[in-house]
């Protein structure tokens, strides 16, 4: 089963679905894209025990949210990242994560063992910091990124 959100939730809508999500065992895509996900720190909560407990989930799209507001509570969504055993396709663009988000975000993909498709956040504006991380994500071979992404992976340590 698939669900597009086309229509703008409601923080009500939203914590809504982070609790029909829970223990989800049928919807295998989701796309949340320009949902403000992320203008609440109950939404980092959400997404993590959504990931952690959604055994059909492949797919999620994230697009166009606001996840780098969540800054200290983006852990709970790294956890729930790294904690997934069944999302193979990931997009995380044009959410301005930042430095610290990223990071997480990375550290949390690389016990990803599923995940083979990564739209990652757009920032041409990375601290280098991030960059190496984005460009380590890139070079993973298991993982396909959706945009071109020139890295020298051996030059990172």
């Amino acid at each position: 089963m698939h669900v597009h959100v086309y229509a703008r939730l409601s923080q009500g809508g939203l914590s809504a679905l982070w609790l029909i999500m829970e223990k989800n065992d049928k919807l295998s895509s989701l796309r949340l894209d320009r949902n403000g996900v992320g203008n609440r720190a109950e939404d980092s909560a959400g997404l993590g025990v959504m990931l952690t407990t959604s055994a059909a989930l492949q797919e999620l799209s994230l697009a166009s949210n606001n996840l780098g507001n969540l800054k200290a509570e983006m852990r709970k969504f790294a956890r729930g990242l790294a904690a997934n055993k069944t999302l193979t396709s990931l997009d995380l663009s044009s959410n301005a994560l930042g430095p610290d988000g990223a990071k997480q975000v990375c550290t949390a993909l690389r016990t990803t063992m599923a995940l083979q498709m990564l739209s990652p956040s757009k920032q041409p504006h990375l601290h280098a910091h991030v960059h190496a991380h984005v460009c380590v994500l890139m070079c993973m071979p298991r993982v396909h990124a959706t945009r071109t992404h020139a890295c020298a992976c051996t030059s990172l340590s």
